[in-house]
């Protein structure tokens, strides 16, 4: 994919490893969706041909044809790995994590899927802490609470960051500790 749209030559090169039975994963720098979500969405862009055997195809075509379906596979969610699904095997390991990302309510929903207990976003550290940032003063109204005494487990950047320096400088001080 380049940004939204599908790179020419992928569909092609996709039907040609499907075809030849050659096993393939997608990589992905980018995040900020549950990996069955970002599967159904290249699925459905890349489009990549079903192979099947000729008597079942000549009867899916026609029920493609009259119930006006196409016949694409779904790329499994085991074929896909973006940028932070390797922290899904952490989660029992780190309980308090911090997430850097776009979209912090996204994000946080997809650390939760992945099981992690307490997960906070810049946002929430800062409304927390405003003088760790005095410069930003656009706190929500609702943002979730974290005691001064709350150990940090881990801090993960799940996608691009929407504040690199502020997200830069709530690493180093939850390195240093959150001041108590």
């Amino acid at each position: 994919m380049l940004g939204k749209n599908p790179i020419p030559a992928a569909q092609r090169a996709l039907k040609i490893l499907h075809h030849r039975k050659i096993p393939y994963i997608l990589l992905t720098n980018g995040g900020g969706k549950l990996e069955r979500e970002r599967t159904a969405e290249l699925s459905d862009k890349l489009r990549v041909p079903v192979r099947l055997p000729l008597s079942l195809l000549s009867v899916l075509l026609f029920a493609s044809f009259v119930f006006g379906t196409d016949l694409w596979c779904q790329i499994d969610v085991s074929q896909l790995i973006q940028s932070h699904t390797p922290y899904k095997h952490f989660s029992h390991q780190f309980q308090n994590v911090v997430i850097f990302s776009k979209d912090d309510t996204k994000c946080r929903q997809v650390a939760e899927h992945y099981g992690f207990k307490n997960v906070w976003t810049p946002t929430d550290i800062n409304a927390n802490f405003p003088d760790l940032w005095p410069f930003r003063s656009d706190h929500p109204q609702e943002f979730k609470k974290i005691h001064p005494s709350t150990p940090i487990d881990a801090v993960l950047v799940f996608n691009d960051p929407a504040y690199v320096l502020i997200d830069r400088e709530l690493t180093v001080v939850i390195g240093a500790e959150i001041p108590r």
